[in-house]
């Protein structure tokens, strides 16, 4: 994760794609592996944007909503009492963090979904975008995503 995330900071969207790609191939099919990467995989999606590959930019998308989906979901409901309330005080800006990193997922996906003219699957993501954005803490891009993404969905309603 801190290697793509490297790359990708010094403009080296090739290479981190690359790097990404070893790691999925090397963890990616072992479930427990797989949860922990969707961070590293919401930064292959963006350098695969940057790079102009639709296709390849869902790809890496889905498999970061897939994964930070199960990180948020495992946070919610394995301890209880006192440990409960310990976790979710350490959790809360890592849950924020991964509720930011949602809402970018499913931004940059219903971009793809407009792009290929697929409205159904935008709205979608677009809806998913703001809530999550919502849900997050305030992060640089959370007004833009929520202005856009409801924009999105004014312009979508009769899709």
């Amino acid at each position: 994760m801190a290697k793509v995330q490297s790359l990708i900071s010094r403009g080296k969207f090739d290479e981190a794609i690359e790097v990404a790609e070893q790691e999925w191939e090397k963890s990616g099919s072992n479930e427990k592996q797989a949860l922990n990467l969707g961070p590293m995989c919401a930064a292959a999606g963006m350098a695969q944007q940057v790079a102009g590959n639709r296709k390849q930019t869902a790809l890496w998308n889905e498999r970061a909503i897939d994964s930070m989906t199960k990180m948020l979901e495992n946070a919610d409901g394995k301890k209880k009492g006192l440990f409960a309330w310990a976790a979710k005080a350490q959790a809360g800006s890592w849950v924020g963090q991964v509720k930011m990193q949602l809402a970018a997922a499913h931004f940059s996906n219903a971009n793809v979904h407009m792009e290929g003219q697929d409205y159904r699957r935008a709205k979608a993501s677009f809806k998913s975008a703001a809530d999550y954005a919502m849900q997050a803490p305030d992060f640089p891009q959370k007004e833009d995503i929520v202005r856009m993404s409801k924009e999105q969905l004014q312009r979508l309603k009769h899709a």
